[in-house]
C-alpha cells in the first residue's frame, strides 16, 4: 500500500492511496457499473506475475499466475482440448506441466490477442 501525500499551489493538503491498475478500473466500475472494463494487456501480465491477481475471462477462463522452473508465468486456466489450435494460433503457448497440458500468454502482445477474443468478465472481482 502506497499513500501520497500532497498540497496544492493554494495550500490545500490532500492525502491518497496509490492504486495499481486493475483496483483503479474495479473502482470506476463500482462508481459506473455500465463502465467497459478494459486494461492494457501489459498491466495485466504484471498484475498476474507479480500480484498473484486473477483475471476471470467473459468465456468463463481465468489468467493466473503459475510458477514454472522457478519463473512466474501468465496461465490460462480453462481452455478445452478443442481450443488449444485457436490459442495456438493467437500465440499462446502450451507445455505439459505434471503430466498436463497448460496454456500460456506470458507476452503482451500474445495476451492482448487474447484479449481482444476472449475480453475480461466485467464483473469480477479482483
Amino acid at each position: 500500500l502506497r499513500i501520497r501525500r500532497l498540497a496544492t499551489d493554494d495550500g490545500e493538503r490532500l492525502i491518497g492511496r496509490v492504486l495499481e491498475p486493475e483496483e483503479a478500473a474495479r473502482l470506476r466500475r463500482m462508481a459506473d457499473p455500465g463502465t467497459a472494463f478494459e486494461l492494457p494487456a501489459e498491466d495485466v501480465a504484471r498484475a498476474v506475475r507479480e500480484r498473484h491477481a486473477r483475471f476471470p475471462l467473459a468465456n468463463g477462463w481465468e489468467l493466473v499466475r503459475r510458477l514454472v522452473l522457478g519463473r512466474p508465468r501468465v496461465e490460462i486456466r480453462g481452455p478445452g482440448h478443442r481450443d488449444l489450435a485457436a490459442l495456438k494460433r493467437l500465440g499462446a503457448e502450451t507445455e505439459i506441466v505434471a503430466w498436463q497440458t497448460v496454456v500460456f500468454a506470458d507476452e503482451p502482445r500474445v495476451l492482448e490477442r487474447v484479449l481482444a477474443r476472449h475480453p475480461l468478465r466485467p464483473d469480477d472481482g479482483t
